[in-house]
C-alpha cells in the first residue's frame, strides 16, 4: 500500500537507498577551511563533467559554503567514519589530523579517502529545505584498493560483493 508522504515516513523510506558518504570543503571569504559530512552526492554529467550535492539551508555552516567558489569533494572509504562523524558534529576543529590541501588556495581533502574530486561551482539551486550546488569538475583521482563507507538506514556500512556465478539466476517478470 503506497502512503501519503509524512516527514518521518520519508526520511525511513529513502534510508533504504545506500548511498556514499562524502566530506564537502570549502574557504570562505576569510580564506578559513569549512567542511560538511554529506550524503547527497551524485554525478549529473559527463560532457561537461558535473557533480551536485546538497547542503541543508538551516545548516550551521551553509551560509559559509554559499561564499564558496571552489569545493573539494572527498569520497569516504570504509574505514573512516570516525571522520563522517566528526565532520557531521565538529567539523571546525583537528583540521590539521585529517587533511591535506595539494595546492595552496584550493580547498582541502581528506587524507586516504577513496576519491576526491576538485570542482568550481557552476550553479546553486533552491532545493526546498537544502540549497543544491551544481559543480564542475576541474581534476579527480581515486584510489582503487579501498572500499566505499556506505550510509543505509541511519548507520554506516560497507559493501559486500555478490559472487553472481553462485547466485541463483534471475527469473523474468
Amino acid at each position: 500500500m503506497i502512503l501519503e508522504p509524512t516527514k518521518t515516513l520519508f526520511r525511513q523510506t529513502l534510508s533504504r537507498f545506500a548511498t556514499g558518504v562524502c566530506v564537502i570543503t570549502t574557504h570562505c571569504q576569510k580564506d578559513k577551511p569549512v567542511g560538511v559530512t554529506v550524503n547527497s552526492f551524485t554525478s549529473v554529467s559527463l560532457e561537461p563533467p558535473l557533480v551536485l550535492f546538497c547542503l541543508k539551508k538551516q545548516a550551521h555552516r551553509a551560509p559559509l559554503f554559499a561564499q564558496g567558489k571552489l569545493f573539494g569533494i572527498s569520497v569516504l572509504s570504509h574505514t573512516q567514519h570516525t571522520i563522517s562523524h566528526h565532520f557531521a558534529t565538529h567539523p571546525d576543529t583537528n583540521w590539521e589530523a585529517y587533511t591535506f590541501s595539494p595546492e595552496p588556495h584550493q580547498p582541502p581533502f581528506i587524507k586516504d579517502s577513496l576519491a576526491q574530486i576538485l570542482g568550481e561551482r557552476a550553479a546553486l539551486y533552491d532545493g526546498g529545505d537544502h540549497d543544491l550546488y551544481l559543480i564542475k569538475v576541474r581534476g579527480m583521482h581515486f584510489d582503487d584498493q579501498k572500499e566505499p563507507l556506505l550510509f543505509f538506514k541511519s548507520h554506516y556500512a560497507g559493501v559486500q560483493k555478490l559472487d553472481l556465478d553462485k547466485a541463483e539466476p534471475s527469473k523474468p517478470l
